[in-house]
């Protein structure tokens, strides 16, 4: 089953802006800056993972919208893998959804962010057709693992099999 792709436009700085919710999808000078004070700060990604004892950190994110959040999550632990900071634990993030960009809007909006570019394109190459479900992505020979769900959250959520203690580390919750 297809799924509805977002109405968005650029505004005047080049930032995508979504109709439906008459908002930003990201700030329009400070995006990065605003997903590492909000999701990877506040998550306190950094210190967690240097201790992480287990083989698998599990991050769930409601909106998944240009994947900024996804991209910059990737380039820490990216980064803290190769300065060998990380034990070899492997990154899995589950995102959910409802109104997916299309491919050249994608492409548009992270062109914003040149620092990401090499995990961008990866991104781009990957992005999976408009259609409900799971999409699974894979970066970093296989260490991280993208799971993008087309569909409403109130959908997709009843499907995530979670155990006695659940299954996600740690949230990303969209301000949409």
């Amino acid at each position: 089953m297809k799924v509805t792709h977002a109405a968005i436009h650029f505004n005047q700085n080049g930032t995508p802006f979504a109709k439906m919710f008459d908002d930003l999808y990201f700030s329009d000078s400070l995006g990065l800056e605003e997903t590492q004070h909000v999701f990877l700060q506040h998550n306190h990604l950094p210190q967690r993972w240097i201790d992480w004892p287990e083989s698998q950190f599990v991050i769930a994110e409601t909106g998944f919208g240009t994947g900024l959040n996804f991209l910059v999550t990737l380039a820490l632990y990216a980064q803290l893998h190769a300065q060998g900071s990380i034990t070899d634990f492997k990154l899995h993030f589950l995102t959910v959804e409802k109104y997916p960009l299309k491919k050249a809007d994608l492409a548009q909006a992270l062109a914003l962010y040149p620092e990401l570019s090499q995990f961008s394109q990866e991104l781009i190459e990957q992005y999976p057709i408009n259609v409900a479900g799971c999409h699974r992505l894979e970066f970093m020979q296989g260490k991280v693992c993208l799971d993008l769900w087309l569909g409403d959250v109130h959908d997709v959520l009843p499907q995530w099999a979670a155990g006695e203690h659940g299954i996600v580390n740690s949230w990303y919750l969209d301000g949409f």
